[in-house]
């Protein structure tokens, strides 16, 4: 293989493992948020499952509109993942979790998926 294919490769991988992460967080949040249904009523599953992936889409949001468009679409696109921020913020009292012996507030958990859609938004995921 060839410098550049490889690099192809090894990226193609992380994205895959990180992708595999994501979407255990997101069926982690599923979990919660029946449980929650299940524990603390209707409102507390919203929560739960709300908070958590608006603030990944944001964050993920938030580090790609660095990458591409002009200005306006940089300046609307960053008042948008304010709003989808704050609503996640809102949101994340709402519940808390008890995982593994650990126990999480709504805010934690949803910190957790703000940092897991920073990490797994990159360039290469937008280029064409």
């Amino acid at each position: 293989m060839t410098n550049a294919s490889g690099r192809a490769v090894t990226a193609l991988v992380q994205h895959l493992h990180m992708r595999r992460i994501i979407m255990a967080y997101a069926a982690a949040s599923a979990l919660v948020a029946v449980l929650a249904v299940i524990h603390a009523g209707i409102g507390a599953g919203i929560c739960a499952i709300a908070a958590p992936l608006l603030m990944c889409v944001a964050a993920g949001g938030a580090r790609a509109i660095f990458f591409w468009g002009d200005w306006k679409q940089k300046l609307f696109g960053g008042l948008a993942i304010l709003l989808t921020g704050a609503l996640a913020a809102r949101l994340a009292p709402g519940f808390s979790i008890a995982l593994f012996g650990y126990t999480f507030g709504g805010p934690g958990w949803t910190v957790i998926g703000g940092v897991l859609g920073l990490v797994a938004s990159r360039r290469v995921n937008w280029d064409a």
